[in-house]
């Protein structure tokens, strides 16, 4: 079955979610804002839903996470991802937040 796209963030539904064919071996997705930026918006790469690995729960993990970026306006990656634990927390996402607490404790252990 595929997986769901929505148009806005599920955490903040001011934010714009786009996807777009973006090829970027770097990330999977981009939060646009800050003084530039009318309205703050998030850029997923279309490629990773081809990738075996990827669920509905690494799409709202990687919206969190971008969502996070946005409402801390800071680029500091650790930052966005308390952020975005803690959205996920809010929207009572328990089976997201085991996966997202799994990948905090990789990226962070050290």
């Amino acid at each position: 079955m595929p997986i769901a796209r929505p148009n806005v963030s599920p955490f903040d539904s001011r934010i714009a979610v786009a996807y777009l064919p973006l090829n970027c071996a770097t990330s999977h997705a981009f939060a646009c804002y800050g003084e530039d930026v009318d309205e703050p918006f998030i850029i997923v790469d279309e490629a990773v839903f081809d990738q075996p690995w990827f669920t509905e729960a690494h799409l709202m993990i990687l919206l969190a996470h971008e969502t996070g970026h946005i409402h801390n306006n800071s680029e500091d990656e650790r930052q966005a991802d308390t952020t975005g634990l803690d959205l996920v927390i809010r929207a009572d996402m328990l089976d997201v937040l085991e996966l997202y607490l799994e990948e905090f404790e990789a990226r962070y252990s050290n």
